[in-house]
């Protein structure tokens, strides 16, 4: 019997690579097999290690600025040839705001900035552009890598936050050069309408219709300033608050996360010889899979011919342990025990 475990993370408290192994046991102790292990992820936290699994790499610890330019340690790792892998959701993700300071309009993407200027020296970047607190285009990023944001009257604007898009009137954009950029989207919708990032983003953090309103004419506004306007209705653009738009018109490769994190493990080829495949996630009582990597998995699957089994669980967010884990890994695989 040839297993393969392919799960997301289990709640903020268990990546997926951990949920993986604590998969893998039970596999082992259900079935006694070792279980072909293949972490995956859809661009939120934990994205870099599920990419990193079996490889050496280390873990790089630098100041960065919070959603509220507050400095703060953040990681980002670098893999043994070289190449630099950074969470955005680490470094900028609303789970860093208590809920009383998730206004869009005091948030900045410049800590993730400063992550890519610290990681400027390796072969390539690799940025997980997940779940983000800000919609400032990337403009405080930009700023943090030597962009200079000037207002109508030619003044530089500095520290930038969401809010000072509305005011931006020319971009003159970072001659330090970087290594080749990878973007790895959650979702892929665009920067601008209903469905792109000041929308989604503002819906998420609970703001209010008239901020949406404005920020998302101020983005339109802001949009002719960058060097390739047209790519703002590319998919992917939309991803963390505009950041993927940012990044694009630095040359930088957008993906789907989801799709690319399979690539990486090559899943559809080692489904070519599985007899099951495993998956899962945790859910806080929704009725629906929360991320894009357990129904991702399904399709996989299917187009292969290949049972799937949903280890998926409930949690109510108090954390999941690897015991949690283990016992659902075991009640996935048991009606496909011969």
């Amino acid at each position: 019997m040839n297993v393969i475990i392919a799960p997301d993370q289990f709640g903020a408290g268990m990546t997926s690579t951990d949920a993986a192994e604590a998969a893998a046991e039970g596999v082992r102790k259900a079935a006694g097999i070792e279980a072909v292990i293949c972490p995956m992820a859809d661009g939120h936290a934990g994205t870099s290690r599920a990419l990193l699994y079996g490889k050496s790499y280390e873990t790089v610890s630098v100041t960065a600025a919070d959603p509220h330019l507050r400095e703060r340690t953040a990681d980002y790792y670098v893999d043994e040839d070289g190449h630099a892998f950074i969470d955005s959701e680490a470094i900028l993700g609303l789970q860093l705001l208590e809920p009383n300071e998730r206004q869009l309009l005091d948030t900045s993407s410049t800590g993730l900035g400063q992550v890519m200027a610290h990681a400027a020296g390796a072969k390539s970047i690799t940025i997980a552009l997940g779940g983000t607190a800000s919609v400032d285009m990337g403009l405080g990023m930009l700023e943090a890598l030597g962009a200079k944001i000037r207002g109508e009257d030619g003044s530089r604007l500095q520290h930038l936050r969401t809010k000072d898009i509305s005011g931006a009137a020319a971009i003159q954009f970072p001659t330090k050069k970087l290594p080749p950029i990878r973007v790895l989207c959650t979702s892929f919708y665009p920067l601008t309408g209903m469905d792109g990032a000041v929308y989604r983003t503002g819906r998420q953090a609970g703001e209010s219709d008239s901020v949406m309103e404005f920020l998302h004419q101020a983005v339109l506004n802001t949009v002719p300033l960058f060097p390739v306007p047209d790519a703002a209705a590319k998919p992917g653009s939309g991803a963390g608050g505009g950041i993927g738009f940012a990044l694009g018109c630095l040359g930088a490769e957008l993906h789907e996360a989801v799709v690319y994190t399979a690539g990486v493990h090559q899943l559809a080829a080692k489904l070519q010889h599985a007899s099951l495949i495993l998956t899962g996630e945790s859910q806080d009582g929704m009725p629906e899979h929360t991320s894009h990597v357990v129904p991702y998995i399904q399709k996989l699957a299917e187009q292969a011919d290949v049972p799937c089994a949903d280890m998926t669980i409930t949690t109510d967010r108090t954390g999941d342990t690897r015991a949690t884990v283990e016992r659902a890994a075991i009640e996935a695989i048991r009606p496909y025990l011969k």
